[in-house]
């Protein structure tokens, strides 16, 4: 089970990136495990727990998917509960980044903290009093990472 800490994180992180996603005409977001394709062959899929595709990526005249999402995505979101030690977290965040995601945002409540996965790069840690950004794929976007676990 994984509890209300999970759903309060999950919770602001839909708020506070959707907020700028959405002000900003960047993007659709979607959440409550909108599942994300990994694999194709055969086929596997991920909940992750918010994910964000661009315009650029889904024009805005596109439907919604009304299946799994197929990579690329800029964004997936992964909160850890109860259940998940850091390193499955953390094979989470590389099978995303291997199946076509830009950018996977892990958030940790137990340590209050942030890490961010970019393929071909090592994973940057955001702590509490830290600001996090991901201008790469969010123009603008910048926030205390406190605020996810308020």
């Amino acid at each position: 089970m994984r509890g209300g800490i999970h759903g309060r994180v999950c919770y602001k992180a839909s708020l506070i990136l959707g907020e700028h996603i959405e002000a900003n005409r960047l993007g659709r977001v979607f959440t409550n495990d909108t599942f994300v394709k990994i694999r194709h062959d055969p086929e596997e899929c991920r909940g992750p727990d918010l994910a964000y595709t661009s315009y650029a990526t889904q024009p805005e005249s596109s439907p919604v998917p009304t299946g799994a999402l197929a990579p690329p995505l800029e964004l997936a979101v992964e909160v850890g509960s109860p259940s998940n030690t850091l390193n499955e977290l953390t094979m989470k965040a590389s099978l995303y980044i291997a199946s076509g995601v830009s950018v996977v945002l892990v958030l940790d409540p137990p340590s209050a903290s942030a890490l961010v996965f970019r393929e071909n790069e090592p994973p940057q840690r955001f702590s509490i009093g830290d600001e996090l950004t991901i201008s790469d794929i969010l123009p603008g976007f910048a926030v205390p990472v406190k605020r996810f676990f308020e």
